[in-house]
């Protein structure tokens, strides 16, 4: 049995390095090879941003104007995700709030180090959010993903 993507319309922001004005690719009903071809081609200038939604025959504005789209920031290893409006946010648990800048083509985004995730994360990440369309099973999974905190050292005896 074939699970049918929540997922209804994938877009792609493309930044020319020749000058000209970006443009965003729009996919509907977009399947896991397309999304996962969107990602591994982030690259944080030129391909620096990948957005999925559940509305069907979404425009990109329909889609960046759209709650719950979940966003994909960045590429080359480092990238963030959140929900576009909403209050999902990536965090990998550590707390680190240093500051860090994606999407070097442009205006840029700004998080903090906690936010950012690798390749794999996020590949796992957006295949639930793919399924789903739910950021309740995207945070959910990735509680799974984050590292296991440190164990505490041992008290010494005096």
């Amino acid at each position: 049995m074939t699970i049918q993507p929540a997922v209804k319309t994938l877009v792609a922001i493309r930044y020319h390095r020749d000058g000209r004005p970006w443009d965003a690719e729009v996919r509907a009903d977009p399947t896991w090879d397309e999304v996962e071809a969107a990602l591994h081609r982030m690259d944080d200038d030129a391909f620096p941003i990948v957005v999925l939604s559940a509305l069907e025959g979404a425009s990109d504005e329909m889609v960046f104007a759209d709650e719950d789209s979940f966003h994909l920031i960045g590429g080359d290893g480092r990238y963030a995700m959140f929900q576009n409006t909403g209050p999902w946010q990536y965090s990998d648990g550590s707390g680190d709030d240093a500051p860090v800048r994606l999407w070097q083509s442009d205006q840029g985004y700004f998080c903090e180090a906690h936010n950012l995730a690798d390749l794999p994360t996020v590949l796992r990440l957006a295949r639930v959010f793919l399924e789903t369309a739910d950021f309740e099973a995207v945070e959910q999974a990735s509680l799974n993903v984050r590292p296991p905190p440190a164990p505490c050292a041992a008290a010494s005896s005096g």
